[in-house]
Formats: C-alpha cells, structure tokens, sequence
C-alpha cells in the first residue's frame, strides 16, 4: 500500500513538473498550449493544419497563425523571432502576445528568450450550460421566489434599429402567429405613445402590416 501511494506521488509529481517546465530547455507552457501541442502530434489537425475550435489567422502567405501570450527575457532577439515568421503584437513590460505560424511552434516553444507561453484556448459552445450558471433552471423551480416561473406571458421590449420586420424569428414556430404587439419607430411620422412626444407607434393591426409592407417595398427600391 505505501509502494502504491508513492507510485501515485511521484507520478504526480513528476506530471505536474513536466506541465509547467515543458520540454528540456524550453518556456514553461500552460496546460491548453502541451494540450495543443499534444494534438498536433497525434496528428488531429486537418489537411491545412489546423485543430477544430481554435481561433486562425492568416499571413500574406496563407500561412496559418495562432495566438499566444509569452513571458520575454529581456535579451530575446525580436529580429530572429520575426525571421520565423512570428507576428509581434502588444508589449506590455516582459508580456508579448504573438502570431505564431502552426507548422513553427514546436521551434517557438524553444525559441531563446522565451520564458513562458500560454497559448489561445479552444472554443466551445456552453450553451447546455448557460440555463444553469445564470440560474435560470433555479426561476423555472421557483427556487426563492413566491412561484415558479417559465417565460409564459413575458413581453420582451427591445431597443435598436434596423429592424427586419418580416424575419422569420418574429414569427411562433408555425409561422402563422406574428410575436410583435407594438413599435415605436422614433423617427416615423404619426401618433406617438403615450407620454411621448416624437415617432410613431404601430399595434398590431393592418397599420403595422402595412407598415410591413412599406419597409419590403423600401428594401427592394433600394436593394
């Protein structure tokens, strides 16, 4: 059991080490830029090079960059690094972030005067999550409140301009059920709500509808 238990500590050990030295000589890299490196070399990327959910750009050479934020010395040879291709971006005191072209990080990641590297993380949709973390599954239980609550018979206000008055999200799912009950278009000409004194306000009667309209005719006169 003691065999085991410090097995398991030095192997630990020896994990974390490794995490946050990299390899021999080289910066000391967070946990997403060996997760990166990692699969690249298990050879994940695509026929252009690149890993799904990560973020690209791309140089005048079509060559893929990926983003990085490192820990300069302050004898690092900015020319040299430029001769890999590197693209400098802010400098704030010994914190650079860089341009990196993919098919060069693993010379970066032993690039001289490097001390550190933290690489741009992969991005995924949260959204399974998002209900959660707001807390809105807690006001759909009515968890401290005097009931629970589902969203029935909310009105939504929005303020903005530009409206697609015919985009199909302002219709139910059926599409037979127009979800808009009132605008105020401020800069319109008509009766204004009340309490105010400038636009126009259209329910929803043939006036907005015809306002509907209006706006289509516009859009094809202009398009």
């Amino acid at each position: 059991m003691k065999y085991l238990l410090f097995l398991l500590a030095f192997t630990l050990h020896s994990s974390l080490n490794y995490a946050q030295t990299g390899p021999t000589n080289g910066p000391k890299l967070s946990a997403g830029t060996l997760q990166f490196l990692w699969q690249m070399e298990q050879n994940f990327a695509d026929k252009n090079g690149a890993l799904q959910n990560y973020v690209y750009n791309q140089d005048t050479d079509n060559n893929l960059l990926v983003n990085a934020i490192v820990k300069v010395s302050p004898h690092i040879n900015e020319k040299k690094l430029s001769d890999f291709g590197v693209k400098t971006g802010t400098k704030a005191g010994k914190i650079w972030t860089l341009r990196i072209p993919v098919n060069r990080i693993k010379e970066i990641i032993k690039f001289s005067g490097i001390l550190a590297m933290e690489m741009d993380q992969a991005m995924a949709p949260e959204l399974d999550s998002a209900r959660r973390k707001t807390r809105v599954d807690s006001i759909h239980k009515g968890i401290g409140l005097s009931q629970a609550f589902d969203g029935k018979g909310v009105v939504v206000g929005i303020i903005d301009a530009g409206f697609d008055y015919t985009h199909p999200s302002l219709y139910d799912t059926t599409y037979g059920k127009y979800r808009v009950k009132r605008v105020w278009e401020q800069k319109a000409t008509g009766t204004p709500p009340a309490a105010f004194g400038y636009g126009a306000e259209f329910i929803l009667t043939s006036i907005l509808f015809f306002f509907i309209f209006l706006f289509l005719v516009l859009n094809l006169l202009t398009a």
